[in-house]
């Protein structure tokens, strides 16, 4: 248990906490209209509003007008369907109200759902309500506009916009879903649909689940003595994976299951068009190999396009596949320790142009996102035969979207501490549409560092007054994990870490061997052990810093971290008592056993074939009580987190008590793996402020 002494308001966590972390007010899922004239997107209508409604700007108006508002069409427009939510939390979305939509190029027909009824928006007419039952989700318009496909009961559901129903595939065991992807699909492989429009909008191909071979896992609520035990199918390292299936739905009811081998393949990674061509993207468990294959929609027979096979996992490219107007296929080919951009197999793009991902094909060329610098992401277009050229100039983070009337591109840059999002219409004008986000004020002060001979990325940030001969107590605050980066060129990105720094401490993140935008041989240097290489570079970085920066007090250091970082936080605890003082750490993994399939066999395979890589990867036991300095740990959990089951730090807390290893626990009861909850996050931060202040003798620690 933590006892801690909280603080009177502090203006910064109401305004971070309330925001959701200055998330709400962006606007996104913008769409172009055909003609480049108008764009719907979704926005709260405030920095501190969840509640989503959707907009349309139409050039030439100074603001845009409100299309649908939640509030005026549901009593509990903040309530989200069970579906919506396990998805929300996939995505890591925080904000409620009208979560998505669908819309026809013209924009004239919309169709959403709120708290799991559904709605059509007419041009001229406005807003109404369908009566097909709730709840609804997954809501999806077929290209032509008459028809609605949504998943309600874990059924295939098909209206037109009268509300004229009629179900087309329904589960046939209490484990079966239809329409809906599966937690590996939804949380690693980035697969976010179950459904399909195919054929012009006369079929759909839909996913058929079967998680009743996956393991059934339980979270309980600790205070309800009398609650029952929430169940969910959860595929562990080594454990059997959901039966995934797809399926051809005609609109009279008729269904041909599309075959491939799915013993080799069993993960489908996407399923999209190249022209009027439906193809499924699969990989084989072990992520060495992919295939895109064609589907004949009448047999469900599958034909190779095309194979990518490594010596080592491939990662999955939002964007891909993809098909130039002429039947180029667009794809990736790794060469030159660079993840390239290829037209037919031929690279175009050089080699140190690190591809992130793909947002369009088109006669203009092919639209992407690249780094250079890992610490940007810029869009770039690229033509076969001409040299890429880059779109976007300030430096900072911008990602893009493509519809029928244009480019769509957010920029999160160094300047600003809330994004830009600006519309590239065909026609060559520019929208810019409002962003009523907060941001942090004064904007953070963050230095960046390169460190050690691999040239590791660090962002130091420091109080803003540091009297002449002070030593610092420093705060590690590093993710560290694959496929993720904290060192970017976004100024928003370190206000919390500013936070910290304004209450006495140095704050370094660092980002080492495995992070992506720095080359193959980087990102696969934890191929196999997840732990020794990424512990190293957060210590060795620590260390030449400090060599560089007298104000370090090596001392007084501690960690702080979550998910992948709160388990690299007790890791580097553990491994180097002698220099960590103290250890926050949240939400960690601590066996790899206990975590999903496709994330953890990427790097350390299977536990059955590679059990040393488990072995080397595990949070160690805690050393002997006299070999020298205990850290103070503090370890935090969500009791409903069904991504890291709160399993993860229960053992780890049994195991530092058999080693008489005093350390504090808080567990918070209704929090998932993310803690969205304003006044529950803003306890949280205050606790861990008080926690590491008192832990490294920061002057005043709890008399804030």
């Amino acid at each position: 248990m933590v006892v801690t002494s909280l603080p009177g308001p502090d203006p910064f966590l109401e305004l971070f906490t309330a925001s959701r972390r200055f998330s709400l007010g962006i606007p996104r899922q913008v769409q172009v209209a055909a003609d480049g004239r108008s764009a719907l997107f979704l926005r709260t209508r405030g920095a501190t509003d969840p509640l989503t409604s959707l907009w349309r700007l139409d050039a030439g108006d100074p603001q845009p007008r409100e299309v649908a508002d939640p509030v005026a069409l549901s009593a509990r427009p903040g309530r989200l369907t069970q579906d919506e939510a396990v998805h929300a939390r996939r995505t890591r979305s925080t904000a409620t109200g009208i979560t998505a939509y669908s819309a026809v190029e013209d924009l004239s027909t919309v169709v959403f759902a709120v708290a799991g009824q559904l709605y059509v928006h007419l041009d001229g007419q406005g807003t109404r309500r369908l009566d097909v039952g709730t709840p609804v989700s997954a809501v999806t318009l077929d290209p032509s506009g008459r028809r609605i496909g949504y998943v309600r009961d874990r059924a295939v559901w098909v209206t037109d916009l009268d509300g004229d129903a009629r179900q087309l595939a329904a589960p046939d065991g209490d484990d079966v879903t239809w329409g809906l992807p599966e937690l590996v699909s939804s949380e690693e492989i980035g697969r976010t649909r179950g459904f399909w429009w195919t054929d012009g909008g006369r079929r759909l191909l839909a996913c058929r689940v079967d998680e009743s071979q996956v393991d059934r896992w339980y979270l309980v609520d600790p205070g309800d003595p009398q609650g029952r035990p929430r169940s969910f199918r959860y595929p562990p390292a080594g454990g059997v994976n959901a039966d995934v299936t797809l399926h051809v739905l005609d609109l009279d009811g008729g269904q041909v299951e599309v075959g491939w081998d799915r013993a080799e393949f069993p993960y489908l990674v996407q399923v999209t068009h190249l022209g009027e061509r439906p193809v499924a993207l699969v990989q084989t468990r072990d992520q060495r190999v992919l295939h895109l294959l064609g589907i004949d929609l009448d047999t469900g027979k599958t034909e190779l396009l095309h194979a990518d096979r490594a010596g080592h996992w491939l990662d999955i490219v939002a964007g891909l596949p993809a098909q130039l107007p002429d039947g180029r296929l667009v794809g990736i080919v790794e060469d030159a320790d660079t993840r390239r951009l290829s037209v037919d197999g031929e690279p175009v793009t050089p080699p140190g142009l690190h591809v992130r991902a793909v947002v369009a094909a088109d006669a203009e060329g092919v639209l992407f996102t690249a780094s250079t610098d890992p610490r940007e992401v810029h869009v770039w277009r690229a033509v076969p035969g001409g040299e890429p050229v880059r779109l976007t100039a300030e430096p900072g983070v911008h990602t893009a979207s493509r519809s029928a009337g244009g480019l769509t591109v957010t920029s999160d840059t160094l300047v600003s501490g809330r994004p830009r999002v600006v519309v590239r219409t065909k026609a060559g004008e520019e929208l810019e549409l409002p962003v009523v986000a907060a941001g942090p004020d004064p904007l953070p002060r963050q230095e960046f560092r390169t460190l050690t001979g691999r040239g590791l990325h660090a962002a130091v940030l420091l109080p803003a007054q540091v009297p002449a001969g002070a030593r610092l107590p420093v705060l590690l605050d590093p993710y560290g994990g694959p496929g993720a980066q904290r060192v970017l060129a976004v100024r928003k990105a370190y206000a919390l870490g500013q936070w910290f720094a304004d209450h006495g401490f140095a704050v370094v993140t660092l980002d080492g061997r495995g992070t992506p935008g720095r080359g193959l041989a980087w990102e696969h240097e934890i191929d196999g052990e997840v732990a020794e290489r990424v512990v190293a570079d957060q210590v060795e970085g620590l260390l030449e810093l400090a060599a560089t920066d007298p104000r370090l007090d090596l001392d007084r250091v501690a960690v702080r971290g979550w998910s992948f970082g709160g388990y690299l936080a007790l890791q580097l605890a553990l491994r180097h008592p002698d220099l960590i003082r103290a250890a926050v750490a949240g939400a960690p993994v601590t066996e790899w056993e206990l975590y999903d399939t496709h994330y953890t066999e990427r790097y350390l395979g299977t536990p059955q074939q590679q059990p040393d890589a488990y072995a080397r990867s595990r949070v160690p036991d805690p050393p002997d009580r006299h070999l020298g300095r205990r850290p103070e740990l503090l370890i935090v959990h969500g009791l409903q987190d069904d991504n890291v089951h709160p399993a993860h730090s229960l053992r780890m807390s049994a195991r530092l008590l058999e080693h008489g290893w005093q350390h504090q626990t808080l567990y918070l009861p209704d929090a998932h793996h993310g803690v969205t909850d304003p006044a529950a996050l803003r306890t949280l931060l205050r606790t861990e402020l008080d926690f590491l202040r008192r832990a490294l003798d920061v002057a005043g620690a709890g008399d804030d």
